[in-house]
Formats: structure tokens, C-alpha cells, sequence
């Protein structure tokens, strides 16, 4: 079946469905998470390989200079150890939280 887009046709068998990356209970139900304080910080979690095109090393250099936040990073270790020298050029403290399964995940995030 093709779809017509003006003069364009869409061959429906040559799309691919490529679900979210994110857990469907997360669009649709908000996890629970604990109150922030004042002077708590805003924690900023990165999930995710951390190669160019994910934007990691875009992330380390908006925070740079950024107080109070804490940057919590689930990644493959050795993604992480190779941002790690802009993390330091940057003053960032960033927590590793390991290669997580999306359930071990939100345990990271609290």
C-alpha cells in the first residue's frame, strides 16, 4: 500500500517501526520523586552511550560553571572514563551510576 503525498509515494512495507527509547509507564505515568529543597541541587541524569552524536559532550559544557547541579551519568564505563577529563576541565562532578537496565535506571534517578 502506498500513502500520496502530493506527488511523493510512500511505500508503507519499506517503514520501519522504531519504538522510544523511553518506557511507555514513563510518558504516561509521572515516578514519584522526592521533594526538592532550597539548596538542593537540580539533578541532571544522562542515560545513554556517550558518543558524539548523543550530544554528552554538548551537556558537560552547558553545565560547565553551572551551580548547583548534580549531573548523574548511566553509561558504558568506557564512554564514561573518556568524558572524563571535560568533566574535570569543566569542574564537573558528574556521579557514574553504571550501565543500568531501564529498572535499575529509576533507582538511579532518586
Amino acid at each position: 500500500m502506498a500513502a500520496s503525498h502530493g506527488s511523493r509515494q510512500t511505500d508503507r512495507a519499506k517503514i520501519e517501526h522504531i519504538p522510544w527509547g523511553i518506557p511507555d509507564q514513563l510518558i504516561t505515568t509521572r515516578p514519584s520523586r522526592p521533594a526538592r529543597t532550597n539548596g538542593s541541587p537540580l539533578r541532571v541524569i544522562y542515560a545513554g552511550r556517550l558518543t558524539p552524536e548523543k550530544g554528552g559532550h554538548a551537556l558537560v559544557r552547558a553545565l560547565a560553571g553551572a551551580a548547583g547541579v548534580e549531573l548523574r551519568i548511566a553509561a558504558p564505563r568506557p564512554h564514561f572514563h573518556a568524558l572524563a577529563p571535560l568533566l574535570r576541565t569543566a569542574g564537573i562532578q558528574a556521579r557514574y551510576l553504571g550501565w543500568l537496565r531501564r529498572p535499575r535506571l529509576l533507582e538511579g534517578i532518586h
